[in-house]
């Protein structure tokens, strides 16, 4: 009874701290400066707690394996063939990839789901309370940059996240469950934090999500491919081309920075678009031409830049099949599972113009997903 009971102490701090990227406690060991995340402190207690779960088997089937395998592969690889030439050395890329893909596959998709698996419950009583929370705090924030004349502008919040936006991002993340719950008031909040946001990538996640989740003579939306395609598509369209038809210098030099970060992804894909540049390297590799050497030290806006730069077509291809292979393996569960597989595909569309591939705002919602798809009988 103690070990349950501690398990779900440390899944409801997990689940209350991972929103938040910059919530991190510093610690000096020797030389070193280390500041993890607190959720992932959380993440890496509830992984030795859970321990005991994991070694009688009593967990979920292991998340897209085979992806998975070859993307560490590669990562190592790569790591090990070419992370000179990007900036890093090989013990930093190797570093990066135990601390970021390694970690995050192990805690979240293979430990967290464990749990989530047999307290499904208490994960989500604790999930709608934190989306209250971030829902509420977004907002507050929002209210503050837009009454100080950057509604359109990114905004950190001291202490918890270094871009507003990300908190809009985890919002739009869990539209699949919010329609499932039909709790309106918590879904009108929601609406209103994501508006006052401005931000893109939640908006269209969102929507995503809601096609994902509405259903039409038994169909859900997003199965008539054709309408939903051409709405994606205008949709996408028009946030694009947002800043110039609404005359946002601040959006448009955004654009103008991705479209920098784009070309440096492009630069090391071309260099070695086999096995790319080497893992962690996107923020090491420098661009010389004006004016795209600003944008140093910056991460890549887009899992496709981001893997494909670092870890060329083999990475690509592994990440991919890893996606994929979630996405077939849940959509074979029961009809009630459909609710977390839209969580799934949400995260992973999410991913392309994010940098949070490899962080626990992109994996807890993950494991989350996957431990509720295969969770005990309630």
């Amino acid at each position: 009874m103690g070990d349950v009971l501690i398990r779900r102490v440390l899944l409801v701090a997990l689940i209350a701290l991972h929103p938040f990227i910059a919530l991190v406690i510093g610690v000096d060991v020797g030389p070193l400066h280390i500041d993890p995340p607190l959720g992932d402190v959380a993440g890496a207690l509830l992984l030795l707690a859970c321990i005991p779960l994991l070694v009688r088997g009593d967990r979920a089937p292991l998340p897209g394996p085979v992806g998975a395998t070859l993307f560490l592969t590669v990562a190592i690889l790569s790591a090990v063939l070419m992370a000179p030439a990007g900036g890093s050395s090989i013990a930093d890329a190797l570093w990066w990839t135990l601390r970021k893909p390694t970690f995050s596959y192990i805690a979240y998709g293979i430990a967290l789901a464990a749990v989530v698996r047999k307290e499904a419950r208490v994960a989500d009583s604790a999930l709608v309370v934190m989306l209250w929370l971030v829902a509420a705090l977004s907002i507050a924030t929002s209210i503050q940059r837009i009454a100080a004349g950057a509604g359109l502008w990114w905004a950190g919040i001291e202490g918890l996240t270094p871009n507003h936006k990300t908190l809009a991002l985890w919002l739009s993340l869990f539209t699949p469950v919010l329609v499932a719950k039909r709790s309106h008031a918590l879904n009108a909040v929601i609406a209103v934090a994501l508006v006052l946001s401005a931000s893109k990538t939640a908006w269209l996640v969102a929507g995503f999500g809601l096609a994902w989740s509405l259903r039409h003579n038994g169909r859900p939306l997003i199965a008539r491919w054709r309408v939903a395609g051409l709405v994606g598509t205008v949709a996408t369209g028009l946030l694009l081309a947002s800043p110039w038809l609404l005359g946002s210098a601040p959006s448009a030099d955004a654009f103008r920075s991705r479209r920098s970060l784009d070309l440096r992804a492009w630069t090391m894909f071309t260099e070695s678009p086999l096995i790319g540049r080497g893992p962690g390297t996107s923020i090491t590799f420098e661009m010389v031409e004006y004016p795209h050497y600003r944008i140093n030290h910056v991460e890549a806006h887009g899992v496709i830049q981001k893997v494909g730069s670092e870890l060329g077509v083999a990475g690509m291809v592994a990440w991919g099949t890893f996606a994929v292979g979630l996405g077939a393996v849940a959509a074979r569960r029961r009809e009630d599972r459909w609710t977390w597989l839209g969580v799934l595909a949400a995260s992973h569309v999410a991913l392309l113009s994010s940098t949070e591939a490899f962080t626990m705002t992109h994996w807890v919602p993950v494991g989350l997903a996957w431990g509720h798809v295969f969770r005990e009988r309630d």
